[in-house]
């Protein structure tokens, strides 16, 4: 990894964006991929298998957006210098971000 995406040896996820894939050309099993990259597989033996991997390859713009919104309603915090239930809001977001890198919450 190189030292823009990675400045402190963290261990980090596989950069987006994440595509789904289906091997079998219309198979129950759905793949994950990145940049060529296998992710994962999301077994189709359910309806719920391709919305799932849908889900899961949104995963990289999903936390990228959420940080923009800690970093947007941090900002619109500042300037107004009211908490009008924002900041639990914030709390509940970085709770997640935390979890999605996998640092202690």
């Amino acid at each position: 990894m190189n030292e823009e995406r990675n400045p402190h040896d963290k261990k980090v996820h596989t950069p987006g964006p994440w595509d789904v894939q289906d091997p079998l050309g219309d198979g129950p099993n759905k793949w994950i991929y990145a940049d060529g990259l296998y992710i994962a597989e999301v077994d189709g033996e359910r309806e719920e298998a391709e919305p799932n991997a849908r889900l899961i390859a949104a995963a990289p713009d999903l936390l990228a957006a959420l940080k923009d919104a800690v970093e947007y309603i941090e900002v619109q915090l500042d300037c107004s210098g009211e908490d009008t239930g924002e900041g639990a809001m914030i709390r509940l977001f970085q709770k997640t971000i935390a979890e999605a890198e996998g640092r202690p919450v």
